[in-house]
């Protein structure tokens, strides 16, 4: 889902390269480039998504791993419901 967006931002940042270097400077077409492929590369680089930070909220009191899971429609990933007895609070934690 981000490897789309990266992309579309390495060809608009090599297209806004190619016409500044057409009137200013072979430089800047250089320094585009090297943007764009850093670009490209970032996703491979750190797998193709986003790695968040553990939740640190669900380790205190009251909260309690429920059995209710399900498949996000969005990432297809399995989350799992976590509920804070005190205040009804829910949280949805991918399932490692």
């Amino acid at each position: 889902m981000v490897a789309p967006l990266i992309a579309v931002i390495a060809i608009f940042g090599l297209t806004l390269a190619w016409l500044v270097s057409v009137f200013l400077s072979p430089y800047a077409f250089a320094g585009g480039l090297v943007l764009a492929w850093l670009m490209f590369l970032w996703p491979l680089v750190r797998g193709g998504t986003f790695k968040p930070q553990p939740d640190t909220r669900l380790t205190g009191p009251g909260w309690e791993r429920t059995e209710e899971c399900f498949l996000d429609p969005t990432s297809g990933e399995l989350l799992v419901v976590w509920h804070h007895s005190r205040t009804g609070e829910r949280a949805y934690v991918r399932a490692v």
